[in-house]
């Protein structure tokens, strides 16, 4: 699995950063270009995965990774971003409003998590 996710990356843009607390990974946050049907939007970055373990929750460790995210997408030139969250996780959805993200109403109920997604959105 490994092979391959640096595969990814090496092919596409993405990029990943890891939090670590000594060995143990404590969250990550993962983004890429984004494309649609298999085609880049340009401008447009997508924040694929924003985890931070249970026992990091309120520890700022989010609030970091997100910034390196944000400003990561600005550093390579994106002029706005998108993401998918699931529709309730509420604690997730008020993390990223209340860092501007937006919703659009557009939702996924049709993923490989099984999940009914939200898409929101943010101007860099």
């Amino acid at each position: 699995m490994l092979l391959g996710l640096l595969h990814r990356f090496q092919q596409d843009g993405s990029w990943c950063v890891i939090a670590f607390d000594g060995d143990a990974a404590a969250g990550h946050v993962t983004v890429r270009p984004e494309h649609d049907t298999g085609v880049e939007t340009p401008g447009l970055a997508r924040l694929t995965h924003l985890f931070v373990r249970v026992p990091y929750w309120g520890s700022g460790l989010a609030d970091q990774l997100h910034a390196l995210a944000v400003d990561g997408m600005r550093e390579r030139g994106f002029g706005s971003a998108c993401l998918w969250t699931p529709v309730g996780q509420k604690r997730a959805r008020a993390f990223y409003e209340r860092r501007g993200w937006q919703a659009t109403g557009a939702r996924d109920p049709d993923n490989e998590l099984e999940l009914e997604l939200l898409e929101y959105v943010l101007e860099l």
